[in-house]
């Protein structure tokens, strides 16, 4: 499986990479962008070939998820602790970010 995660700023022509590299058999492409206003969110997605939309994981914006099509979201530790207290339902693929193999073993089910 081919996985990349986004720089936290946008680099140039960073949305046409990822549209090539979707075109090369991209599995996944985790979005971290937090610092970005929606609009500049909105305008990035809306570059990226709707076909790959589902292979998109959101990191932060995940309110504009069902909007664009995406079916996957990433929590980091916090986020995951917190989860039980978001508007998310199980539609969702939820990912998880885990720092020691205790706290990855005691992951769910529910985390991809």
């Amino acid at each position: 499986m081919i996985i990349v995660i986004s720089p936290l700023t946008i680099l140039s022509n960073e949305v046409t990479h990822v549209n090539d590299m979707f075109a090369n058999k991209l599995d996944l492409f985790h979005f971290r962008k937090y610092d970005l206003e929606d609009e500049s969110v909105m305008k990035y997605l809306d570059k990226i070939n709707p076909t790959h939309m589902t292979k998109v994981v959101l990191h932060s914006h995940k309110h504009l998820a069902k909007e664009f099509g995406i079916e996957r979201l990433h929590f980091n530790t916090e986020g995951r602790m917190h989860r039980g207290s978001n508007p998310f339902n199980e539609r969702y693929t939820f990912s998880t970010s885990a720092h020691q193999i205790d706290e990855f073993n005691n992951l769910d089910e529910k985390w991809s």
